[in-house]
């Protein structure tokens, strides 16, 4: 046996020797002085391997469970995606079909609109101002008891002056 093979085997067996035999080769004693052959190594070495397979297959099945769990999680929530995304797409064509709808209504009033002639909107707008202004007369001529917040124990209050409630106009001002 050459030196590379002697310190090989030495290296995968623990408590080993390498020395030269009679004949100038070198040799693998163990400690209790018996030689250690060259196909033990070779045993040691394929169960190594076997070892290694095998940490290598749990570690690839491990993976793979992990991968199988991970797709899945994606899956499921591409699932919940495409759902959404039918239901946002039923939305957009009824509101498509509304705003078309609206859409139309509003040509129509334009049409209509466009035969009012400009004295009819004269008066038209001096009729809203008018209905504005009696509309803000009358809220203001409103009157509505409230409650204080204070519940009349602030003897200063600023709304009720410690009686527990106040006038109010139709705008909640207080009188």
């Amino acid at each position: 046996m050459d030196y590379r093979d002697a310190i090989e085997i030495a290296r995968k067996v623990p408590g080993t020797l390498v020395t030269r035999d009679e004949y100038g080769g070198f040799i693998v004693r163990r400690a209790d002085g018996s030689l250690v052959e060259g196909h033990e190594p070779a045993s040691d070495e394929i169960t190594l391997l076997r070892q290694e397979n095998e940490r290598y297959q749990n570690n690839y099945d491990e993976l793979f469970a992990q991968l199988n769990q991970t797709k899945q999680n994606y899956l499921t929530k591409l699932t919940g995606l495409e759902e959404t995304i039918d239901q946002l797409k039923s939305s957009l064509n009824t509101l498509q079909a509304e705003h078309s709808s609206a859409i139309n209504n509003l040509k129509e009033l334009e049409k209509k609109l466009a035969k009012v002639s400009n004295d009819e909107w004269e008066r038209i707008k001096i009729a809203d101002e008018q209905a504005r202004l009696e509309n803000a007369k009358a809220r203001k001529a409103e009157r509505h008891i409230q409650q204080c917040a204070c519940l009349g124990e602030v003897e200063n209050c600023a709304r009720c002056n410690g009686r527990g409630s106040y006038t109010a106009d139709g705008y909640g001002n207080p009188i």
